[in-house]
């Protein structure tokens, strides 16, 4: 069997698209072939049964290229319809062309999706493919029985022997992402100002697409001290490295699993979360829950802090362990490719 997967861009410097390689690079493990069609195309690996190629987008002239390119893979593909399957990655819109002709031929097609919001495309999309995973079922805002929960994968990961000792971590808590309003961070500066210590700090790694919204969270203040910070945006791995060397991860996302909490509750970072997707693929909502604190971010960074140094590294190593056994990418690729080859 062979497959073809459609995504928005796979190149390996960029921060956020080189989990696309990644998955490539597991799914190709599995399959005699793939076929890469990406509507961006970066600095992508030499993989020997990988095939890359670029749609093209954003001006007119470039998706009227990318249409053409479609048609043409149309036009290839039909007679061999019984060779192939294809998986949608990140990327509604080819579910819909050539998504539609595709399902008319009867290819099988699977979508991966899990943001918030919905829409007409979309809504077409759900109709074409034969099955949607995402990471929690709340993440696909559209009502369907063809939704299947796999998880979210660890697509990059540190050696144990690079991961900070807790002791040695920074007090501050860090979050990774593009600073924007749908972050909420501050709900987590609210908190911090509950909690009344002026010398834990909230700090953003990512790029600062939104200068009112950072001034708007640099107002934050306890006893006139500014509790936020904004760092610059780093390369993946780098962006690990440094999320490691804090002791708490805030996520703000509301129903969709942030894929950077994931990775910092890999590094043993412990997570500040009311979303409670994110705290029951961690395993965290049984102890929320016992605590009283499941939506309330002030209690939980309490909480956590009162606990002695022993108790929260033996929390922070079993957050770590659970988070690298049962979401790594090649755990979750197997619950996909239950579905790809149904």
């Amino acid at each position: 069997m062979n497959l073809v997967v459609f995504n928005l861009k796979s190149c390996e410097e960029d921060p956020v698209f080189t989990a696309s390689v990644s998955w490539v690079r597991e799914l190709s493990k599995h399959f005699k072939n793939v076929e890469v069609y990406s509507v961006h195309l970066g600095r992508v690996p030499s993989i020997l049964n990988v095939t890359w190629f670029e749609l093209g987008g954003g001006n007119p002239y470039r998706r009227g290229l990318a249409l053409c390119r479609l048609v043409k893979f149309l036009m290839c593909k039909i007679s061999s319809k019984r060779d192939f399957v294809v998986f949608h990655y990140m990327n509604h819109k080819t579910a819909v062309f050539p998504g539609i002709v595709l399902r008319i031929v009867g290819i099988h097609q699977v979508l991966w999706y899990a943001h918030a919001s919905s829409s007409t495309v979309l809504k077409l999309a759900e109709r074409s493919v034969n099955r949607i995973v995402t990471s929690r079922r709340t993440a696909f805002p559209v009502k369907s029985c063809k939704v299947v929960e796999i998880g979210q994968a660890l697509t990059i990961h540190l050696s144990q022997d690079s991961i900070p000792d807790w002791n040695c971590r920074k007090q501050d808590i860090v979050s990774l992402g593009r600073l924007a309003t749908v972050k909420h961070l501050e709900e987590c500066l609210n908190a911090l100002q509950r909690v009344n210590d002026s010398d834990i700090k909230l700090i953003n790694i990512g790029p600062q697409s939104d200068p009112d919204y950072r001034r708007s969270l640099e107002r934050f203040r306890i006893d006139d001290v500014s509790i936020f910070t904004a760092q610059r945006e780093l390369p993946q791995s780098d962006a690990l490295r440094e999320i490691s060397q804090y002791r708490y991860y805030f996520s703000g996302t509301r129903k969709a699993i942030d894929k950077a909490a994931i990775e910092a509750a890999s590094v043993g970072c412990l997570v500040l979360t009311t979303n409670s997707n994110l705290q029951d693929i961690l395993n965290l909502q049984i102890i929320f829950s016992s605590q009283g604190i499941e939506r309330d971010i002030s209690k939980q960074l309490r909480w956590y802090r009162s606990l002695d140094q022993k108790k929260a590294k033996e929390c922070s190593e079993t957050l770590a362990r659970h988070t690298r056994e049962n979401l790594s990418l090649e755990r979750v690729a197997d619950r996909l490719l239950r579905e790809l080859l149904k």
